[in-house]
């Protein structure tokens, strides 16, 4: 059965755009299956679009749920199982699913099966991140907030790779903690992990073959890799700590990094900000100052943290200091 996984679907998209919400128009969303939080995270940053979320899974990823924050509503919304099955999701009743494009087989499909409507969200670079909000907006009749949104984070990018151009790239390891720093796992070279560090004036030495998810490398390589610089990042605990089990770590010590105090924490709140998640913005100056200080030093990382989420999920200054702020953790910069 066709879904809307591509412009140009079964919607009127041209009127879509221009008059808003029709009958025609998905009016009941579900989120489901694997990596919700990164696909309900993008729903939100269009206002109009989320009374109508009827039901998602619980995006949280063991720093409670962001989008409470913005919706004191969604904690009720937020009761489905990533785990279950497409019966399951069903129930909810939804007229248009929405999912991670890494769930298209098989839930995607059993979905699919039953009858009800699809949009897959890559979510794994900028160029899938902008022809998803693209997506989004056209599906649902917000065709000017996902403008607005892209026009945004492209003018940061492009500032970023402003300044870092022409710059000498560091040999650059971002390594995903596990067990507290007892392993390490490195991403796909196609993954936003990845494309982060390059965009940010680094050579990623620690990427893996294109693939479906992270791969374990030992210290002894590492230490073959000899990074000018790691970023550790973690996704169920405070990447601090996890720095500093890398820094304090025999086998790495003498690695260019450890010698040159550059081993950072991503930074992260309720998500890491390295992930493909919206926070990537965030993650892509926070990388390019830890990679090239100096060209950043005239940044107001705090201002910056701020403006996002007030221009993408509502919340004000003062309900960023409240709410926000509280769960900052790894290097964050936001004084």
């Amino acid at each position: 059965m066709k879904n809307f996984c591509a412009l140009g679907l079964t919607l009127g998209l041209t009127a879509l755009l221009t008059s808003g919400l029709t009958a025609q128009t998905p009016t009941r969303l579900v989120v489901a299956g694997k990596g919700a939080p990164l696909v309900v995270d993008a729903l939100f940053t269009f206002p109009s679009l989320r009374p109508l979320l009827a039901s998602s899974v619980k995006p949280d990823q063991g720093f409670g749920l962001f989008l409470s924050v913005v919706d004191p509503g969604f904690t009720a919304k937020a009761t489905l199982d990533k785990n279950a099955g497409a019966e399951t999701y069903a129930a909810a009743k939804g007229d248009l699913y929405l999912l991670k494009s890494t769930v298209k087989v098989p839930l995607g499909a059993s979905i699919e099966a039953l009858g009800l409507k699809t949009l897959y969200l890559d979510l794994e670079s900028p160029e899938g991140f902008y022809r998803d909000l693209a997506n989004l907006g056209s599906a649902l009749g917000a065709g000017a907030r996902a403008a607005e949104v892209t026009a945004y984070y492209k003018g940061l990018q492009a500032d970023t790779e402003k300044r870092v151009a022409g710059l000498a790239k560091p040999k650059v390891l971002l390594a995903q903690s596990v067990d507290n720093g007892q392993a390490w796992d490195v991403a796909p070279a196609n993954w936003m992990q990845a494309r982060l560090v390059e965009m940010a004036g680094g050579t990623n030495v620690g990427q893996s073959e294109r693939g479906a998810g992270w791969t374990r490398v030992g210290a002894e390589q590492i230490a073959v890799w000899n990074p000018e610089v790691v970023i550790v990042v973690s996704y169920s605990a405070d990447a601090a700590g996890a720095a500093k089990a890398f820094r304090s770590d025999p086998r790495f010590a003498q690695t260019v990094a450890v010698k040159a105090g550059a081993v950072h924490a991503m930074a992260q709140d309720f998500y890491s900000w390295d992930q493909a998640d919206t926070r990537w913005i965030l993650g892509l100056r926070r990388i390019a100052s830890f990679l090239h200080p100096d060209r950043f030093a005239d940044v107001d990382a705090g201002a910056e943290a701020r403006r996002f989420f007030e221009f993408l999920y509502g919340v004000n200054p003062a309900s960023f200091d409240t709410s926000i702020r509280p769960q900052l953790k790894g290097e964050h910069g936001v004084p």
